[in-house]
């Protein structure tokens, strides 16, 4: 991967947008979450809340007092990942008015109960509005089953969660769904000028950026349907990790077959190949209609 960039602790990146790190950089994480206060009030929007490490919150309310003693109304989570949720409680203790707090919330989510926190759903296309800005939710599951991105009507800007790094790419827990919602994401967004991502910086000509990690999706695919079309017979997906990862470090091959196995999952579900044998030791082939065209 890349050498990361160094980023500062917060920055203003444009009239509407301020970012503030969550200080928690890590393999995972980048240089930390990124979490974003966005309007130009009194009171604004903040997306996540960063992973809860002790030194957030000072540098929170240090930025809050540095753009005029501003406090926040509403926190909107991208997604539950607790690099994301984990300093919730830190959000609340810079008000002394409520924060609503919302999330997309599916049946993985746990029951709340008694004493526990609450969520506000998010609704697909819901708006959320301060003060000059205005934000619109966009459900787009695959990453996780409850991931939503932003999209900041004034700028053109799309609040990507997990969906897009700002380095490096990301990883899905269903790669079928992620790929329907980076084209839904397109199709939704007439422009995308700037992306502001929950890990790493922020990028320019956003629409392009989402296009390039459809792509990159594609041709790996196209790559694993090679594969399986020469092996004839069947293929493990440790075997075509071995052919396309060939030139790599092995050290590799583990992660990179759990990624050729969401992409196997994808190409069954859409019936472009059938699975044969035990689940650890499956074989990969076309279907039969596929293998007689050829």
């Amino acid at each position: 991967m890349e050498a990361l960039v160094a980023l500062p602790h917060w920055a203003v990146l444009s009239p509407l947008v301020t970012v503030i790190r969550g200080l928690n950089p890590g393999r995972m994480t980048l240089q930390g979450t990124n979490t974003y206060l966005i309007g130009t009030g009194a009171q604004r929007l903040l997306v996540d809340s960063g992973e809860g490490v002790p030194e957030y919150l000072p540098l929170l309310r240090d930025v809050l007092r540095q753009l005029g003693g501003i406090s926040i109304s509403h926190l909107l989570i991208t997604h539950r990942h607790r690099d994301h949720t984990g300093g919730i409680r830190q959000v609340l203790e810079t008000s002394s008015g409520p924060v609503s707090v919302w999330k997309r919330l599916t049946p993985r989510d746990p029951q709340q109960q008694a004493g526990a926190f609450n969520f506000n759903h998010i609704a697909d296309n819901q708006l959320f509005k301060t003060e000059g800005a205005t934000l619109r939710a966009i459900y787009t599951p695959g990453h996780t089953d409850d991931h939503v991105v932003f999209h900041l009507e004034e700028e053109d800007a799309l609040f990507s969660g997990d969906s897009v790094l700002g380095q490096g790419s990301t990883t899905y827990e269903d790669l079928k769904q992620y790929m329907d919602s980076l084209k839904r994401t397109l199709e939704d967004c007439a422009k995308i000028d700037r992306i502001y991502p929950a890990h790493g910086p922020d990028l320019v000509d956003g629409r392009a950026v989402v296009e390039q990690y459809i792509q990159h999706r594609v041709q790996r695919e196209q790559e694993i349907l090679t594969v399986v079309t020469a092996a004839n017979a069947g293929i493990s997906s440790r075997g075509i990790v071995e052919i396309i990862y060939a030139k790599y470090n092995p050290e590799i091959w583990p992660a990179a077959e759990h990624s050729v196995k969401l992409h196997l999952q994808k190409l069954i579900e859409e019936k472009r190949l059938i699975e044969s044998g035990r689940k650890h030791n499956a074989l990969y082939s076309l279907p039969p209609s596929d293998k007689e065209r050829l």
